[in-house]
C-alpha cells in the first residue's frame, strides 16, 4: 500500500498529543515533529485489547463478499482497551523529528 499521512482522517477534538480513529488501524511507522527538542526517550501508546489477534484488515474484500460477518467481528474499542505501549525501533531522523517503525502490526 502506498503511505500516506492517516492524521487527517483522525477524530476531532481529541485530547492534546492524541491521534484517535473510530477503528482500529495498522500503523507501520509514525514520524514525529516537535516545536521544539524531543523528548529524551519518545514512546507511543495504543489502546488495546483484542488487536492484532484479529484483524479485520487480513480480509481486504471481506465487507463485500462476506458482508453479514463483517459487521460482527469483534474490534478494539475506546471503552474496554487499556492503554499499551506500543513496541517500536526509533530513529532520530533531524533535530525535531523521530521517526517510530512499529513491529506490533505482524501479530501475535
Amino acid at each position: 500500500m502506498k503511505k500516506f499521512d492517516i492524521a487527517p482522517f483522525a477524530l476531532p477534538q481529541c485530547p492534546q498529543g492524541e491521534i484517535r480513529f473510530e477503528e482500529p488501524r495498522d500503523i507501520e511507522r509514525v514520524e514525529v515533529t516537535f516545536s521544539g527538542a524531543p523528548p529524551r526517550n519518545p514512546s507511543i501508546e495504543y489502546l488495546r485489547r483484542i488487536w492484532p489477534g484479529e484483524r479485520f484488515e487480513r480480509s481486504p474484500d471481506a465487507d463485500q463478499l462476506r458482508p453479514a460477518p463483517y459487521g460482527w467481528m469483534r474490534i478494539d474499542d475506546h471503552f474496554h482497551s487499556e492503554w499499551t505501549r506500543a513496541a517500536t525501533d526509533l530513529k532520530r531522523e533531524c533535530a525535531r523529528t523521530v521517526a517510530f517503525t512499529l513491529s506490533m502490526t505482524t501479530g501475535c
